[in-house]
């Protein structure tokens, strides 16, 4: 697995956040937001889940998303 390239100066400094399953209504808007705005990197994506991690996190991913008809917190 590669090692992305750090962020060193992000809008929030996330080391961790623990496991969580969440399901989105929009995949591709809730990626942006914690991706792009929190700073959580991608570590896998499909049309129907998004697996994230922070920049100093031990395992494959923390956060997962689905997509789902109503939001949810599944985990």
């Amino acid at each position: 697995m590669p090692v992305p390239n750090p962020v060193f100066d992000p809008p929030f400094n996330i080391v961790r956040c623990s496991y969580v399953i969440l399901a989105v209504t929009d995949l591709a808007a809730s990626k942006r937001f914690y991706a792009d705005m929190i700073g959580l990197h991608v570590e896998s994506e499909n049309a129907e889940a998004v697996t994230l991690r922070g920049m100093e996190e031990l395992q494959h991913h923390s956060l997962t998303l689905i997509a789902a008809p109503a939001p949810s917190c599944l985990a």
